[in-house]
């Protein structure tokens, strides 16, 4: 149902483009169906082909250990010093830079979470 209500949205969108232009600055009424008939379509594919996506196990461990990563991101963050955490940015384009900035981090806070989740710690409020 998803899938095809996001597919409706599309073509609602793109039927509607010539009337109304898609353009984002104005956030018109096409290219709100259409931004919004692409997103839904991605989470339906996300959504039927979860269980054979690589990194779910990740995925899960966030999931069940959401407030631990976010105490664990709070509290690291203020130890790493901004050149730590910014060095992918000397070497590589701003773009590559920062995705690689942002994967060590995100790194540094799996380790304990994906830890935790193997041996089935979870942190409940």
């Amino acid at each position: 149902a998803l899938a095809m209500w996001s597919a409706a949205a599309v073509i609602s969108g793109l039927l509607w483009a010539p009337v109304l232009p898609v353009v984002k600055a104005l956030w018109t009424g096409s290219f709100v169906l259409l931004s919004t008939g692409i997103t839904l379509l991605i989470c339906a594919w996300l959504q039927a082909n979860y269980d054979r996506l690589p990194g779910r196990e990740l995925a899960v461990a966030f999931g069940r250990n959401a407030m631990a990563a976010y105490v664990l991101h709070n509290l690291i963050w203020p130890l790493l010093s901004w050149d730590s955490v910014t060095f992918p940015m000397r070497f590589l384009p701003p773009t590559p830079g920062a995705l690689a900035s942002i994967a060590i981090f995100l790194a540094v806070v799996a380790w304990p979470i994906v830890a935790m989740h193997r041996r089935r710690i979870y942190l409940r409020v």
